[in-house]
């Protein structure tokens, strides 16, 4: 192979890798403000919108970002003044939702971000976010359905413990529809993973 064309793959390779890289870390960082505005801070919703729009541009068909998108329209629902401005932002973050999680394909069982199944971390942004939806949109239902879904998967188990803490914790709140005895094991599992980690005999990922 000619020298030149050589170097040049090298570079492209070698550039190729470091965009995942910087990726990776926008998506971490996005990831970041999208669970702060979950708290109840309304100044970081846009940010996360802009920072996940941003994220979409470069990979319009990752669903885990388009997912994080749509959670954040939600969220501008619960913070809007205006009852057809929540009704408006409600239904839109509800739509791209649905794109989202046409997005899913096969193998994004097996590929993971931050050590997270793709499909598990859009199926639990989605479910919470339908789970939040007014009860007029009939969207609850799907929401926990898709909840069951990430608790039943059988990757569960090998996930990082601070992401199964945040499925047990979306599994005890109240629109999440489970029984009673449901509930009770997801807090019994809820309350040994915290075990854990006060223990320290697991490492927190």
């Amino acid at each position: 192979m000619d020298k030149t064309l050589l170097t040049t793959l090298v570079a492209l390779a070698a550039m190729m890798g470091y965009a995942d890289y910087v990726r990776a870390d926008n998506y971490e960082a996005a990831r970041a403000v999208y669970l702060q505005a979950t708290t109840g801070d309304s100044s970081s919703v846009d940010k996360a919108l802009e920072q996940f729009a941003a994220l979409i541009k470069t990979d319009p068909t990752n669903p885990v970002y388009v997912a994080f998108h749509a959670a954040a329209l939600g969220m501008r629902a619960r913070d809007a003044l205006i009852p057809w401005t929540k009704v408006s932002y409600a239904e839109e973050g509800a739509a791209e939702m649905d794109h989202a999680l046409s997005l899913l394909r096969p193998e994004h069982h097996s590929q993971r971000m931050l050590d997270v199944p793709i499909v598990m971390q859009t199926k639990l942004v989605a479910a919470n976010a339908l789970l939040a939806t007014p009860v007029f949109m009939n969207r609850r239902a799907q929401g926990a359905k898709l909840l069951k879904d990430v608790l039943n998967d059988d990757q569960f188990a090998s996930v990082p413990i601070r992401f199964r803490i945040s499925i047990l914790q979306s599994a005890l709140k109240p629109n999440a529809s489970a029984s009673d005895d449901d509930r009770a094991e997801r807090q019994r599992q809820l309350d040994q993973l915290l075990s854990v980690i006060a223990a320290k005999s697991e490492p927190v990922r």
